[in-house]
């Protein structure tokens, strides 16, 4: 990371260490979260059918999947599936590593003019922020397209409150997360710099994205503080 000119670490992507780790210093509950999503995932799963991660960052998760898959020590209930992590930063590519043959990196930007296939599972895991909102609409309904019968889509993100002093008090329990690991200074730096390149929605917005997808069956299953995770399973 860089320094910026009070002396403190510019944070970004590109330079960003052991980016695994630092994730689950930003926010509270992560690891659980990443199990419940694995846990979910097994159980969605169907041969023949493709998984995609899009801004899979290292490509931790899609690896866990691909593993575990693997793993299945009864062959009967083996299934044959493609793993395919999305994410255009070279800095996380670079680090990606694929777990078993059936994983695998597309080094690219999810747009509008991205195309899924025969997928029984996609996760969008704190990236959907990330994308432009005029572009997410789209994006969603390629994602359900691609989706087989009974496949999900799970998407997490940060959510803003309807209310503005409920917001302000969600978002300070987040902070005070935050600063058991860095310095207010920090915390409020890296805020800052996030400002300009996410665009988080609403819990509302987020269900809304989902319904004009296409989709009518969806659950939050995990939430904690500004932070929520939606599962949604095509009819």
């Amino acid at each position: 990371m860089s320094k910026q000119k009070n002396g403190t670490q510019k944070f970004s992507f590109s330079t960003v260490t052991d980016f695994d780790a630092h994730i689950s210093t930003e926010i509270r509950g992560y690891d659980l979260l990443d199990e419940i999503v694995v846990g979910l995932a097994h159980a969605i799963i169907q041969s023949g059918t493709n998984v995609y991660d899009i801004g899979c960052s290292t490509g931790r998760l899609i690896n866990t999947l691909a593993l575990h898959v693997e793993s299945e020590e009864d062959e009967s209930r083996r299934k044959s599936v493609n793993f395919i992590g999305v994410e255009p930063n070279v800095n996380f590519s670079n680090s990606f590593a694929a777990s078993r043959r059936n994983a695998k990196l597309l080094q690219e930007k999810v747009s509008p003019a991205t195309r899924f296939s025969n997928a029984s599972l996609i996760t969008a895991i704190f990236t959907f922020q990330f994308i432009p909102v005029h572009e997410r609409q789209e994006i969603a309904r390629n994602i359900h397209s691609a989706l087989t019968l009974n496949g999900a889509f799970i998407l997490a993100e940060k959510v803003y409150a309807k209310d503005g002093y409920l917001e302000h008090l969600i978002d300070d329990r987040h902070i005070s997360f935050k600063q058991e690991f860095r310095s207010a200074e920090e915390v409020l730096g890296k805020n800052r710099q996030l400002h300009s390149i996410m665009h988080p929605l609403t819990l509302d917005g987020n269900i809304r994205l989902l319904e004009c997808a296409g989709f009518s069956r969806y659950e939050v299953f995990w939430r904690v503080n500004n932070f929520v995770a939606i599962i949604a399973v095509k009819s």
